[in-house]
């Protein structure tokens, strides 16, 4: 008689030659069997991978995403276990992402969509019994920045276009109104930027333009903006000089001494809503504005322009003329200097005893709040010794070390101070 043993891997049996068994929970289980009679015996076993079929999958992932920000995708399923999950991303330049997950990841991905438009997302979850597949087309929208007219005005007696442009954004929509009359906007999202109808104005002056730009993630509300009919700046000259000029280096280049003056005149033959911007070149600059509208001709601005530097070192100062059309510049380097004339170096100790060597340090005096630049020292040290210090930094301590017979060391010392050009 034979008698088959059936070990399910769970805690329960069975017998007979033909059996079958439910497994109440899921997980891989050593199943053994062992058969006998009453001469012989044999065993043998396998492994079984008990799983639950997969159902119900799907992703919680609006219909609108926004570009460039992570994006928290959760997998929902009603029923399955020891799964994989699959997730393609395919854009509509062509361009796919594919990510693969466990179930021992969890059912949370985070995403981050890279280019604005309609994407279809596929998640294709398996494990050995079978497969599910889930898809879904989303929109991903980029946020709008970076939004104005461009440019913010027009020629006089030339056809113009108003265009509004942005710097980031998708799925733009936009209003715009000139004078307070509603203007027909041509969007071109490739390009980023919507096109008015075309216009000319015979006169100089301010107009005024309401927009409002928006998509489903972003809304500018309505910005007012003043657009003005200009005349382009025509022969424009700008001369900049140094009344108080103590020398040049390499022919062009003044030296001033500190809290001189640059002063800069400007002319030309035509322009409206002129600007001159300068730049000293010291960190500090400032802006003329001339009224928006406003012709050269009766100009505002008091000129020369007249700046006194506030700080040493070689500046190069930028003069730049311009309105919404063109523009006009002028760079003039200069040397700005702190004369030495009140500077003496001193020994930090009137006598120093002879050990030997004798080490003395010198330091300078009459320095100031801002420091001589450019400064050269030649020290004659009173012990026949002679050092040229360039740069010669006066807010350093400097050491000599003097040596001498009978053990004594000279006190006079001779030293020439010299700055720019040296």
């Amino acid at each position: 008689m034979v008698t088959v043993l059936w070990d399910w891997g769970d805690g329960s049996t069975s017998n007979g030659n033909v059996v079958s068994k439910t497994y109440s929970s899921i997980g891989t289980f050593n199943v053994s069997v062992n058969i006998s009679n009453a001469i012989s015996f044999k065993h043998n076993w396998t492994v079984f991978c008990v799983e639950q079929t997969i159902s119900g999958v799907a992703l919680n992932l609006l219909d609108g995403v926004e570009v460039n920000v992570p994006t928290g995708i959760q997998l929902t399923m009603i029923t399955g276990s020891n799964y994989t999950c699959t997730y393609s991303f395919a854009y509509q330049d062509g361009s796919a992402d594919t990510l693969t997950r466990t179930e021992a990841d969890g059912p949370l991905l985070t995403y981050t969509f890279r280019l604005a438009g309609a994407i279809q997302v596929q998640c294709i979850c398996s494990n050995t019994i079978n497969s599910v597949t889930f898809s879904k087309t989303v929109t991903a929208v980029e946020r709008i920045s970076g939004a104005g007219l461009s440019p913010p005005g027009a020629m006089k007696g030339k056809t113009f276009n108003i265009v509004l442009a942005w710097a980031t954004g998708s799925d733009v929509s936009v209003t715009l109104t000139y004078d307070g009359v509603p203007q027909p906007m041509t969007i071109e999202q490739a390009q980023r930027r919507a096109v008015g109808p075309s216009m000319i104005e015979s006169l100089t002056g301010t107009h005024y333009v309401v927009y409002e730009i928006w998509n489903s993630l972003s809304s500018s509300g309505p910005v007012n903006v003043a657009f003005g009919i200009e005349v382009k700046i025509t022969s424009p000259d700008i001369v900049c000089t140094f009344p108080d000029v103590i020398k040049y280096i390499d022919l062009d280049v003044p030296v001033i001494r500190l809290s001189d003056t640059i002063q800069c005149d400007i002319t030309m033959t035509d322009g409206t809503s002129v600007n001159i911007f300068m730049d000293h070149g010291d960190g500090t600059n400032r802006t003329e504005i001339n009224t928006p509208g406003i012709p050269w001709s009766a100009n505002v601005i008091t000129l020369p322009l007249i700046y006194a530097f506030i700080s040493t070192g070689l500046h190069n100062v930028r003069v730049k003329v311009y309105n919404n059309f063109n523009f006009y510049e002028e760079t003039y380097p200069v040397w700005v200097m702190m004369d030495v004339n009140s500077v003496a170096m001193v020994p930090s100790v009137s006598i120093k005893e002879f050990l030997p060597p004798a080490d003395v340090d010198f330091y300078f005096t009459g320095v100031g709040s801002i420091a001589p630049n450019d400064v050269t020292c030649s020290v004659e040290w009173g012990d026949n010794n002679h050092d040229v210090i360039y740069p010669c930094d006066l807010t350093t301590i400097y050491s000599h070390r003097y040596f001498d017979k009978d053990g004594m060391y000279t006190t006079f010392f001779r030293t020439s101070i010299h700055s720019c050009g040296k």
